[in-house]
């Protein structure tokens, strides 16, 4: 399986630690682009890894990324879609927030690749 630098970027973030999608636009791939074109490609990232079993969305409880519950297929586009997804939470931002973590299968995609 061929994955792009940005998808590889996602991978690893996803198996270090429940991360915010946010997180990803914090990657060396999206540092050159402007905010909004580093969410459109950071969404465009996370939804093919979405459609290949490497990746999973959650809702996890702020502070400790505590898992609260897996979001569905039906459910990803509204998630993605909502801008207040991609923001980095502050004192104003509710306790909850979407994140997303490597599967097994994403991580052994990864680990080919790293070879």
């Amino acid at each position: 399986m061929n994955l792009s630098k940005p998808e590889r970027e996602a991978l690893f973030l996803g198996i270090e630690d429940l991360s915010g999608l946010w997180e990803l636009t914090w990657e060396d791939s999206f540092s050159s682009l402007p905010g909004d074109e580093r969410i459109t490609l950071a969404r465009r990232v996370i939804e093919s890894l979405l459609n290949r079993g490497l990746v999973r969305l959650v809702r996890a409880r702020d502070p400790g990324n505590r898992p609260v519950e897996e979001l569905e297929q039906e459910e990803w586009q509204r998630a993605l879609a909502d801008p207040q997804s991609w923001e980095e939470p502050g004192p104003q931002s509710g306790p909850i927030t979407v994140r997303f973590e490597t599967t097994a299968a994403g991580e052994a995609a990864y680990q080919v690749q790293d070879d």
